[in-house]
């Protein structure tokens, strides 16, 4: 890229317009002739051009001087869109992943221009407008996600979904177009765009001073534009859309003026002189500034309150310190209001003008906050750091890009108004069908992405542009629906010989789609509903035969157990296949022979009833002497009707049964036989003595678990004389 030797600046202000050129010097730039003039009418208001011919006929006039002062022909220009203009809009963008394959750049980039398409749908949105009026200026990620984790970089990585959020900026078209139809009229070309907060800041705040929390404000005269900084990074932008017009006019007001004479008055209360003019009616007056400064106090604190609170809306807090700049700064008293409503010391709030920009030579009679933004459009002109811009083609449409991210087809894109996510194929509609009452789906295939070209040669959303590039986009092609035959979604269903009841039956399968039967080669339909009916098991045999009562069915038997009334059913079906008790479930193969037998009289036996488990023996630990023992106990004491019963006595319908877990506890008798008795003493007379848990104890004594129990002989001492 060639040096740029020499850059035209213009800043198109509500009441003034400057022109300036610089270039390059030794040790920096160099500003080497300006002009400033004012508009002949009102033609701007609060920074929007309302009259192209007029503001077009200030910028031949200035340029016309800077020709005639610099002997060059002057063409191209680079100028400063309004940031009452300046649109933000803060989107996020997911996509579903595969773990098994790891995240492309390209996915990535086309996640974050479908998010600033996105912000821009949500924008007009908002303003009710179409997507065509606004240009996209800049976007900058904010963050990325990687399964709802933070992540500084997901290219590369795997996962099942990765999200980006960024935030996008955004210009009116009009006020964009309104800049290209003064400048035509002008004769001038435009080389590069860039925002008035963001030239001013460049020069007054520059990169090393942006990791203090600061604001800058342009105060001009239609309106106050605010950037802030924080972290090395310009962190957001506001727009107040009153300024130093609303103090003229309230100067217009209290004293009858018209307005480009309060506007010189307004200008002449910094010197702290008396001010000599005349209203409307001829009346004339002399009058110290005090006086009229105290006649606009009122607008002036307005107008700080209007500043203070977007600060602290888009920085949630007061700043370190705020930097104003632009003619309307110069307004007495306003820093210092700004500084008490924001609660922060007033040497915190200062004005800076073009001689505190350093590195720029030619500075000496540009002295002046109202010179920091023309100097800023050169400086950020120079440095390569505004918006250029080319003529693009897509699909044989022109669209005029703003270089931003390099200027790529992806930003072409969104400059057309074509959606990104549509340039992917969309897959093949599925199928979904129900088989014997399972949901089954059948997928399609997946699309074809649209294809890039760029003057004939493949390109992708990345690919650099240049102007006059000519972009074709070859529609995507959608996958195929979901399909299938029958054969595809019911197992394979085969004719089996079963012989049954002595007589021979060859089975064959039962295939329904919707209730009409249909062929193995049948292709299914969307939501249709499949059934099928193999003959795999004794139970499938009965339900083909349409036998009323299959193998697993059974007869109700009502019983009342511990006051309890239950019911339960019975079998009525005694099976067999090939003379092998068999269940319902009982698999079949072509051949068997089947064979089944109604039970007459259902019966039910305890143990069925209470459960063979609960009925089961269990044991009891005790210690004898010392020594650990396990105690059998019965399961359950059990009763049919009132009376003792075993586990296989038969229960009937009506029948009442009574069972206590555990049944009856064991007794000391229940554990002498199961221990060795201590040796008789040679005495001849001896008593044997029983405890449990230190107590004396008999035979009938219960023992429970855990009980300690000494058994032993003690002689007799009468028999021992």
């Amino acid at each position: 890229m060639e040096p740029v030797e020499q850059i035209y600046a213009l800043d198109i202000g509500t009441r003034t317009v400057v022109g300036l050129l610089m270039s390059p010097g030794q040790n920096g730039f160099k500003v080497t002739h300006y002009v400033m003039e004012e508009h002949r009418t009102r033609a701007m208001l609060d920074g929007q051009i309302h009259e192209i011919d007029q503001v077009a006929g200030v910028v031949k006039s200035i340029t016309r001087v800077l020709e005639k002062r610099s002997g060059q022909k002057l063409i191209k220009v680079a100028v400063a869109a309004a940031g009452r203009a300046l649109k933000t809009m803060t989107m996020k963008a997911t996509r579903e992943t595969s773990p098994l394959v790891s995240i492309s750049q390209g996915l990535v980039h086309e996640m974050e221009l479908e998010a600033v398409q996105a912000a821009q749908l949500a924008l007009i949105e908002k303003v009710k407008r179409v997507a065509s009026d606004y240009h996209c200026v800049g976007y900058s990620v904010v963050e990325y996600l990687l399964d709802g984790s933070k992540i500084s970089n997901p290219v590369g990585q795997y996962g099942s979904q990765v999200g980006v959020e960024v935030i996008a900026t955004f210009l009116p078209r009009v006020v964009v177009d309104s800049l290209f139809g003064v400048l035509d009229q002008a004769g001038l070309e435009m080389t590069s765009l860039t925002l008035e907060p963001i030239a001013a800041i460049n020069v007054i705040i520059p990169p090393g001073m942006r990791k203090l929390n600061l604001a800058l404000v342009d105060i001009g005269a239609g309106t106050s534009d605010i950037a802030v900084t924080a972290g090395g990074n310009i962190i957001a932008y506001a727009m107040v859309p009153v300024a130093g017009d609303e103090v003229t006019e309230t100067i217009c007001e209290t004293f009858l003026l018209d307005f480009s004479v309060g506007e010189k008055l307004k200008r002449q209360l910094v010197s702290g002189d008396l001010i000599r003019f005349s209203d409307i009616l001829g009346t004339k007056y002399e009058l110290p500034c005090s006086q009229v400064i105290e006649s606009v106090s009122g607008t002036v604190a307005s107008l700080a309150n209007e500043i203070a609170s977007a600060i602290l809306e888009i920085n949630r807090k007061p700043p370190q310190a705020v930097v104003c700049v632009g003619g309307g700064s110069l307004t007495p008293g306003l820093t210092a209001r700004i500084a008490q409503l924001l609660d922060i010391p007033e040497s915190r709030v200062g004005i800076r003008g073009s001689e505190m920009i350093e590195g720029i030579q030619g500075l000496s009679k540009l002295s002046g906050p109202e010179w920091v933004t023309p100097v800023g459009i050169a400086v950020t002109a120079l440095n390569r750091q505004s918006l250029g811009f080319s003529d693009i083609y897509v699909n044989n449409r022109p669209v005029r890009l703003f270089e931003i991210n390099g200027g790529k087809v992806g930003d072409a894109l969104l400059a057309a108004g074509i959606n990104i996510r549509q340039l992917a194929g969309r897959p093949g509609l599925a199928l979904t069908i129900e088989v014997n009452g399972q949901m089954r789906i059948l997928k399609g295939t997946m699309g074809r992405p649209a294809e890039i070209r760029i003057n004939g040669r493949p390109a992708a959303l990345d690919t650099l542009l240049q102007k006059g590039d000519r972009i074709e986009i070859v529609p995507p092609v959608d996958g195929e629906p979901g399909k299938g035959l029958i054969r595809d979604v019911v197992p394979p269903l085969n004719t089996k010989r079963i012989r049954f009841g002595g007589r021979l039956y060859e089975l064959t399968p039962v295939l329904l789609m919707d209730g009409k039967p249909v062929e193995s080669e049948t292709p299914v339909v969307d939501g249709c509903k499949i059934t099928y009916a193999a003959v795999n098991t004794a139970g499938d045999l009965f339900k083909w035969l349409g036998i009323d009562g299959e193998p697993g069915s059974g007869t109700a038997l009502t019983y009342t157990i511990n006051d309890e009334t239950r019911t339960l059913a019975v079998p009525r079906f005694q099976l067999s296949v090939n003379g092998q008790e068999a269940e319902p479930d009982t698999p079949l193969a072509s051949g068997d022979e089947v064979e089944f037998s109604e039970i007459t009289k259902p019966t039910l036996r305890l143990a069925e009833v209470i459960g063979r488990e609960e009925l089961a023996p269990s044991s009891i630990e005790v210690f004898v002497n010392g020594d650990k023992l396990n105690v059998e106990t019965a399961g359950a004491a059990l009763k049919l009707n009132g009376e003792p019963a075993t586990p296989d006595a038969e229960v009937q319908d009506g029948d009442v049964v009574d069972f206590i877990l555990g049944g009856v506890p064991p007794i000391m008798a229940d554990v002498l036989p199961l221990i060795k008795l201590p040796a008789y003493p040679s005495s001849q007379s001896a008593t044997l003595v029983i405890s449990v848990n230190g107590s004396p104890a008999q035979f009938t004594t219960p023992i429970k678990n855990g009980d300690k129990l000494r058994v032993y002989w003690r002689e007799n001492l009468a028999a021992g004389k």
